[in-house]
């Protein structure tokens, strides 16, 4: 299975991160195409919309047997990923957090993105790892400036990043 791994340093406690971390709610506001999230009537069961990159939305049912650690997310047309992170305290007011993207890529994605899709999860997950960064060392702010993303369908921080999609 490829992966991708990032590493990255926040200027807050452990606690504050992980917070961050434990609210599935609050993906949407630091991981780059994920529009919305909902639970489902199963205890670790998810529903989150994703923008494809080849201009709509798609549903993924996502797993979090473990939010403590990882989830896993699957949609037959567009693959299956499976997060896994870790967060260690470097000094008090300073946390490194690591994360593993493994992918399999679906039989639409590769068919629709083929020549784009190899360089997708690593330049995703870096937007998405600084987004998470500045979410968490200035909460207030990020809760304020914000702006509708090019869809118009979520609030998106105004410093979230709008690179090109794959």
């Amino acid at each position: 299975m490829p992966q991708v791994e990032k590493y990255i340093e926040v200027d807050a406690a452990i606690d504050d991160c992980f917070k961050m971390w434990l609210d599935v709610t609050a993906y949407p506001l630091f991981i780059k195409n994920l529009e919305t999230v909902r639970k489902t009537d199963s205890d670790n069961t998810w529903i989150w919309t994703i923008w494809i990159p080849i201009g709509r939305n798609e549903e993924w049912e996502v797993q979090i047997d473990d939010i403590d650690t990882s989830w896993y997310a699957l949609n037959a047309k567009w693959g299956a990923y499976r997060c896994n992170f870790v967060m260690k305290t470097i000094k008090p007011d300073r946390t490194a957090i690591s994360i593993i993207l493994e992918y399999i890529p679906g039989p639409e994605a590769i068919r629709e993105c083929s020549n784009r899709i190899v360089h997708f999860p690593q330049h995703i997950l870096d937007i998405d790892l600084k987004q998470l960064k500045s979410l968490i060392e200035h909460p207030v702010r990020s809760k304020i400036l914000t702006t509708t993303n090019k869809r118009n369908k979520v609030k998106k921080p105004a410093h979230h990043s709008s690179s090109c999609d794959i």
